[in-house]
């Protein structure tokens, strides 16, 4: 950790430097910062409510890392216009501040409207963020309609267990097939041209076709808009990004189980509660820790929290292991044999598990985020 004193020096190098301070879109003007001790305040001008994000390059604007964290004032979601002030505390957020290139970037956040999307935005990557999909991905054969759950929550089951219908009618995957007239949400590896495909072959599954080249009714109904994580970007994550042991937990949502996954930028909802961890006592075995009504995941949804039910496995047209494992797809193989997913099972979490190709599991797909998006 720098000291103070070698703080101070670094950030009244870059008061020299870096006047005025940059600005990003027309949203934003008025830009300045001063040095506050070992802080940065930052002032600038708002012209329109929107979610406000701060970047640091120090290449002198070439390249910029991920979004500042260790903010407080006027930057997150939700900021309403007029004159603003953040104030960022670097020795919060890392080790060492040193070079002659410093540049900051202000940039206001496009809400995105596209259809089916989550608030959340999480990091999968060093340079990359995504927000999720509203709910898992749901195909019907019969119309060849494709579709996002409409909770959270929800899944298909099977002919017993599930949340899904068509009129009256319980929908189940063990019916898949090309002219299956109810919903499916449990998947072959990479069967976006053949959703419907069930063989028992690892072979028969050898090239991957993302779920997302297809148009999704309710997701923007148009392709290409949605995408699956790869099996590193699942890794990172559960358990690269900052703070990530602390962003995920075994919760009931709505008399539901699964596996919770924070956002980067993460308020407890009043009235909410949330403990971390997939191997400690949980809602499965008992306690009452992460148990939420759908009222509470109202909250905990708007704040952008993620749920993944353990909606099962299938095996051919068996389905297995409902309200006990949940397993979701990645795009990545392993040459020859296999493919990963994340694999959620009895409350204990493996983000990277290799699995059979053939085995059912959940889509839930992302859509990236740009910088100044």
């Amino acid at each position: 950790m720098l000291s103070v004193p070698t703080m101070r020096k670094i950030l009244t190098m870059m008061l020299v430097l870096l006047l005025p301070l940059w600005a990003c879109a027309l949203k934003v003007s008025n830009v300045a910062f001063e040095q506050v001790g070992d802080q940065v305040r930052i002032t600038y001008r708002l012209d329109s409510p929107t979610d406000i994000q701060v970047f640091l390059s120090t290449d002198g604007g070439t390249t910029y890392g991920q979004p500042l964290k260790a903010l407080t004032g006027d930057a997150g979601k939700n900021i309403s216009a007029g004159e603003k002030i953040v104030i960022w505390s670097p020795l919060d957020e890392m080790d060492q501040l040193i070079g002659d290139d410093i540049v900051f970037k202000v940039v206001p956040a496009k809400r995105s409207t596209l259809k089916g999307i989550l608030s959340g935005r999480f990091s999968v990557s060093s340079s990359r963020q995504v927000q999720f999909s509203q709910g898992n991905l749901q195909y019907r054969a019969s119309t060849k309609t494709w579709r996002f759950a409409e909770h959270q929550w929800d899944y298909v089951g099977d002919r017993a267990n599930g949340t899904v219908f068509v009129e009256s009618t319980k929908s189940n995957n063990g019916q898949i097939g090309s002219k299956y007239g109810g919903w499916i949400d449990l998947f072959g590896w990479g069967t976006g041209n053949q959703p419907f495909k069930f063989g028992l072959n690892d072979s028969d599954y050898a090239a991957f076709v993302d779920w997302a080249s297809n148009p999704i009714s309710n997701g923007g109904n148009m392709p290409n808009q949605w995408r699956t994580l790869s099996k590193d970007e699942w890794g990172y994550l559960i358990k690269k990004r900052a703070n990530a042991k602390s962003r995920y937990g075994v919760a009931a949502v709505n008399g539901i189980s699964g596996l919770v996954i924070l956002p980067d930028d993460w308020t407890l909802p009043a009235g909410c509660d949330f403990t971390s961890g997939s191997k400690s006592v949980n809602v499965w075995t008992g306690s009452s820790k992460n148990n939420y009504t759908a009222d509470q995941w109202a909250a905990m949804e708007e704040a952008g929290a993620v749920f993944l039910p353990a909606s099962g496995c299938r095996n051919g047209i068996t389905v297995e292991n409902i309200g006990t494992a949940g397993s979701y797809w990645s795009s990545s193989s392993m040459m020859g044999n296999g493919a990963y997913a994340l694999y959620l099972y009895m409350g204990i979490l493996y983000p990277q598990y290799l699995s059979p190709r053939n085995i059912g599991g959940a889509v839930r797909l992302v859509t990236d985020i740009k910088v100044g998006q």
